[in-house]
């Protein structure tokens, strides 16, 4: 029986936020008339100081919530992270055990960045085809008027190209468990990701 009610409880509260004749009352008498204002203060009803305080503090609070998140993002991309040196000396293969031991990884650790940096190319890699595709097809629907208009046609190439070139760079990293640079990825042609 109470599970009943329980369902009946719930289902009346979801009808209640989907009712339009519910929820028209309400835009009505609360935000039109200013029920929940006149109650407050009758003063500031009349006066429409109420109205202003409302509307002022409802600015002020989303605006302090959209720099809140700024803030966030903006540390987050530009934020310092202090991450340790590695001991000189030794070659590539030494200095990634050197990397696993000074990160605290693990074998399995190393398993999954292997899984998720090969997913990630291949993600990337379809982007990066997307792209090219409906950049060159912008081209010939419609001719660009100059160079730079035929250069923007390719802006999101340039977002996804670096990032399929860092996944598969680290996929190769963590695959051949060597700390090796960037040119020697591309010297290797070693270039398509594996699990």
């Amino acid at each position: 029986m109470k599970n009943n009610d329980k369902t009946a409880r719930e289902t009346t509260e979801v009808d209640e936020r989907y009712d339009t004749t519910a929820l028209a009352k309400n835009v009505i008498v609360k935000d039109l008339v200013g029920s929940d204002d006149w109650k407050r203060s009758k003063v500031g009803y009349l006066t429409g100081a109420s109205v202003i305080k409302r509307s002022v503090g409802t600015v002020g609070n989303t605006a302090n919530e959209s720099l809140n998140r700024l803030s966030t993002l903006t540390s987050s991309v530009f934020g310092r992270e202090n991450v340790q040196a590695l001991p000189e000396g030794g070659n590539a293969k030494e200095r990634f055990i050197q990397s696993m031991i000074v990160h605290n990884r693990s074998e399995d650790d190393i398993i999954a960045i292997q899984t998720n940096t090969y997913r990630a190319s291949i993600l990337y890699f379809a982007l990066t085809l997307i792209a090219a595709f409906l950049g060159v097809a912008s081209l010939f629907s419609f001719s660009p008027r100059d160079f730079a208009d035929a250069l923007t046609r390719f802006v999101p190439l340039y977002i996804v190209g670096p990032l399929l070139l860092k996944y598969a760079y680290t996929n190769w990293v963590v695959r051949t468990r060597q700390l090796g640079t960037l040119l020697s990825f591309l010297k290797s042609f070693d270039w398509v990701p594996k699990k």
